[in-house]
């Protein structure tokens, strides 16, 4: 008895009809007939009644049905288990930017799939893409602008979860006594801006030229958050960054939300537009998105680390 027989009798089984089962199954109507004739013969007893015009299960088939059905039900779980197993054995590497949420999502999958060999990479949104567009990363969870964000046609990206972009100041500094900064705000000010084609920072460049103000001072570039806390902990401006990473700030600095709609963007994970999609790339694609981005309720009030 072979498992594509009990397939093959559970199928003509439910549609009573061998031209229908035949073609459902991807076989011809004399094959299907020749193994539901092997499964009888080695059964030793007729489980379906046919002539020309009709095919009916025998008192025996329509005992033996519902253990078909429990047996390829027990099949079909194993094998899932097993695909399960499949995605936990392999190696995936991961490119990341800073966030602690990040980290939690990392960890928690890492402890979900003890067997996968995950390997991250801290990258700037630029070489992330670069990177994923070469293969040389496997997947990539970034910061995505919807509409400002340079996204090369040799990647794919799905957003996974909404930020809000704001900035980051000294206590003391006029801003922090609002709840949300308007764009006019911005004009005199001295921003410190993360790297070039990050989602901060195409943000506040949109959200500048859609309300067609320039800038007096000339911004502070800057490819760390701890360079950036550092740099407005003394005094030197006020840094653009989304709210997942204010986390990361050592100092006792405060973060405001900047008062546009076009001052957000999302976390989003990536991969390479013509990839073939490994078992345990996908079960990490299922997990971060299926995974809880609510952010913690902190972003309003100082930042003490």
């Amino acid at each position: 008895m072979e498992l594509r027989q009990l397939e093959y009798f559970a199928e003509l089984a439910e549609r009573c009809n061998f031209r229908g089962a035949a073609r459902a199954l991807g076989i011809s109507q004399p094959t299907l007939s020749q193994q539901l004739k092997t499964l009888e013969h080695e059964l030793g007893i007729l489980l379906m009644a046919r002539n020309q015009h009709s095919v009916r299960l025998t008192p025996a088939g329509q005992a033996f049905l519902p253990r078909v059905r429990d047996i390829l039900a027990r099949v079909s779980a194993a094998r899932g288990e097993l695909a399960d197993m499949a995605a936990s054995s392999a190696q995936i590497t991961v490119g990341t930017f800073g966030s602690e949420r990040i980290t939690r999502l990392v960890a928690e999958f890492a402890e979900r799939h003890p067997e996968t060999d995950l390997v991250v990479q801290q990258q700037s949104y630029q070489q992330m893409m670069k990177l994923l567009a070469s293969r040389r990363l496997d997947l990539g969870l970034l910061q995505v602008h919807p509409r400002a964000s340079h996204v090369p046609a040799a990647v794919h990206v799905e957003h996974l979860s909404p930020l809000r972009i704001g900035l980051l100041m000294r206590p003391d500094h006029p801003l922090a006594q609002k709840e949300a900064v308007a764009i006019e705000d911005l004009r005199t000010e001295r921003l410190i801006l993360p790297s070039a084609m990050s989602a901060p920072h195409v943000a506040i460049e949109l959200v500048l030229r859609n309300a067609g103000i320039t800038l007096e001072k000339t911004p502070y570039l800057s490819t760390a958050t701890a360079t950036m806390a550092s740099l407005v902990a003394q005094g030197l401006g006020i840094g653009a960054m989304a709210e997942v990473t204010v986390s990361l700030v050592s100092q006792r600095l405060v973060f405001r939300h900047l008062d546009h709609p076009d001052a957000a963007c999302w976390i989003g994970i990536a991969w390479a537009s013509d990839a073939r999609l490994s078992p345990a790339m996908e079960a990490f694609i299922r997990f971060a998105q299926a995974w809880r981005w609510a952010p913690r309720r902190r972003a309003t009030a100082a930042v003490p680390v």
